[in-house]
C-alpha cells in the first residue's frame, strides 16, 4: 500500500522549499500539482483540480506517480489553516504522515502582503497598515471572506495544532519552526527524510536553492497583464505540469525580465503593536502545546 507525507502549512514558512526538495528526492514519487488543495471545502475561494467529497478520491490519487513503492508527497499550505482538513486527510489516506512548518506569525503576515501585492490580489498602493487594518475590521466570517483577507487569522496556530496533533498523534506529524537568521536546510531535510522514512544520505551533496524570494514587478501594470497572459502562454509552451523544467525556465525568464527584488513593507509602531498583541495570547498558547516556547516568543 502506498505511503503518504503531506506539507500542510502554514503558508510562508518554507513550505514549497521544503515541498521541492523532498520531490527531488529518488525515493519520492511527488504529486503533479503543487497544491491540488483537494480536501479543502468545496467552496474554498482558491483554484481546484478536485474537491473532497464531490470528486472521486481516484481522481486526486491519479495526481501522483504510479509507483506504488516510493513516498508519495504533497503539497497545499492552506491545508493547516481550515478546520476538518487534518479529519479528511486521514479519512482517504489512513496512516499518513505530516509536515508542519510554523515561522513567527508577524514576519509571515509580511511575507505573505508582499506575495498578494506581487499576484494582484490587492491594490498595489495598499499600504500594510491598511491591509491589517482590514482584516482586523471586517465583521464576515472568515468562510465569506476573499482567500487573500484571511492572512491575519492564519497566523494563529494554536488550534491547527490541536487538531492534526488529535487526528495524527505527536508521532505522526513533523513539525519545524523556521527561525530567521539561522536556517540550515541540511539539517531540515535530513530531519524530514529520517521523519518519512527515506534516505537521508541524499541531501549530503544537495544543491539547496531558494525556491522563492520577495519579489515584484517593474512596473504596477505588469501583474495583470502577466496573470492575463500566463494561461495563454502555458497552452501555446504546452506546459501542463507546474514543476516541468519548462515551467521552472518560463517563471525564471519573467522574474528576471520583468521582475526586481521587493521592498520590505514599511511597519509603523502602532500595527506592530497591534500584531503584537493579537498574536501574544496563541503564541503563548501553542508554546504551552508544543511543550517548549517558540523561537520567537520572546517578541510577544
Amino acid at each position: 500500500m502506498a505511503k503518504y507525507l503531506l506539507v500542510v502549512g502554514a503558508q510562508k514558512a518554507a513550505t514549497t522549499s521544503i515541498f521541492s526538495y523532498l520531490a527531488a528526492h529518488p525515493e519520492v514519487a511527488a504529486c503533479k500539482v503543487k497544491e491540488p488543495h483537494f480536501f479543502l471545502p468545496p467552496d474554498y475561494p482558491v483554484r481546484k483540480h478536485f474537491r473532497y467529497g464531490v470528486d472521486s478520491v481516484s481522481r486526486y490519487l491519479d495526481l501522483f506517480p504510479a509507483d506504488s513503492q516510493k513516498l508519495r508527497v504533497e503539497g497545499s499550505a492552506t491545508y493547516f489553516h481550515e478546520p476538518g482538513t487534518a479529519e479528511k486527510i486521514a479519512d482517504v489516506l489512513g496512516e499518513s504522515k505530516i509536515v508542519i512548518s510554523l515561522r513567527d506569525p508577524i514576519d509571515r503576515l509580511v511575507s505573505w502582503y508582499s506575495m498578494a501585492k506581487l499576484r494582484q490580489w490587492i491594490p498595489h498602493d495598499q499600504s500594510f497598515a491598511d491591509y491589517v487594518a482590514a482584516m482586523a475590521s471586517d465583521p464576515a466570517p472568515m468562510c465569506d471572506r476573499k482567500h487573500h483577507y484571511r492572512a491575519l487569522q492564519h497566523g494563529l496556530y494554536a488550534e491547527a495544532l490541536e487538531e492534526y496533533f488529535s487526528v495524527f498523534g505527536r508521532e505522526r506529524v513533523f513539525l519545524h519552526k523556521v527561525v530567521k537568521g539561522s536556517y540550515d536546510n541540511l539539517a531540515v531535510m535530513r530531519a524530514i527524510a529520517r521523519f518519512s522514512g527515506i534516505s537521508t544520505s541524499f541531501y549530503d551533496d544537495f544543491d539547496f536553492k531558494r525556491e522563492y524570494s520577495a519579489r515584484a514587478f517593474k512596473a504596477p501594470i505588469l501583474g495583470p497583464i502577466y496573470e492575463y497572459l500566463k494561461p495563454v502562454a502555458k497552452k501555446i509552451l504546452g506546459i501542463s505540469e507546474e514543476r516541468s523544467s519548462l515551467a521552472v525556465w518560463a517563471r525564471k525568464v519573467v522574474s528576471k525580465v520583468l521582475m526586481k527584488p521587493a521592498e520590505r513593507p514599511v511597519m509603523d509602531e502602532a500595527t506592530h503593536e497591534f500584531l503584537r498583541n493579537f498574536y501574544a495570547d496563541d503564541v503563548h498558547r501553542s508554546g504551552v502545546l508544543l511543550g517548549e516556547a517558540l523561537p520567537w516568543a520572546g517578541r510577544y
